[in-house]
């Protein structure tokens, strides 16, 4: 047998291995609800959590504000029970010259009477308060530790099943700079590739096309013979 006849097989093998090896650490994002209505101005569309895993394993939450209405997130709240801390530990928050945030938020807890859950893991941003929170164009990161036994899978399991949940707090929304409360939206996530899989996938295409392609060929061989 050919070496050359070999390639196809063996690279759609090894794409089907990445694709397999990547799936269980899938990212996935979480919108959010507007809980409360200080403002006719609803910016939840602008709000995004993005949750991967990273190569160290640990879990990293990315907060962004995408839009064209003025606002700041300025409080993060990770809870919906005690089942958060069973699942994750809190690691370190990844700042940078626009956006600082410390850990464990005043007030410690979301509002009840909105949220009806406890936090067990909170962080708000540092003096001046909304200039240091997530504006317009800004991101910040959140890094977690998963605990013995729990991945990716399980977490966006929690979210899906409203066993987990997010609260965010924004301020200076809009001209008259309100403010109001956000909750990750429940029983939906939405899953993202990971460029491992994708790679994967690519390489079953593109080796299958190669089988094919050397299929064609040894059939006009035999033709013009």
């Amino acid at each position: 047998m050919k070496v050359a006849s070999l390639f196809p097989a063996l690279l759609a093998t090894t794409g089907i291995a990445l694709a397999a090896s990547s799936m269980p650490a899938q990212a996935f994002n979480l919108g959010v609800n507007q809980v409360t209505n200080n403002t006719n101005l609803n910016v939840a569309s602008q709000f995004n959590i993005a949750v991967d895993q990273l190569s160290n394993g640990k879990v990293q939450f990315t907060f962004t504000n995408t839009g064209s209405i003025q606002s700041a997130i300025t409080d993060i709240y990770f809870g919906k029970g005690t089942n958060f801390s069973n699942l994750l530990t809190y690691d370190s928050i990844i700042n940078n010259t626009s956006v600082s945030f410390s850990p464990w938020a005043n007030p410690s807890q979301p509002p009840a009477g909105e949220f009806g859950w406890t936090s067990a893991f909170s962080a708000d941003s540092d003096t001046p308060i909304v200039a240091k929170g997530i504006g317009l164009g800004e991101n910040l990161k959140i890094l977690f530790n998963l605990t013995p036994g729990t991945t990716l899978s399980t977490i966006e399991n929690g979210f899906l099943q409203n066993n987990l949940a997010i609260a965010l707090h924004a301020q200076a929304i809009g001209p008259n700079s309100k403010s109001d409360w956000f909750q990750s939206k429940p029983n939906n996530t939405t899953s993202v590739p990971e460029p491992s899989a994708m790679l994967g996938l690519m390489a079953i295409g593109f080796g299958g096309f190669l089988k094919q392609k050397n299929s064609q060929n040894k059939k006009t061989e035999k033709v013009t013979a």
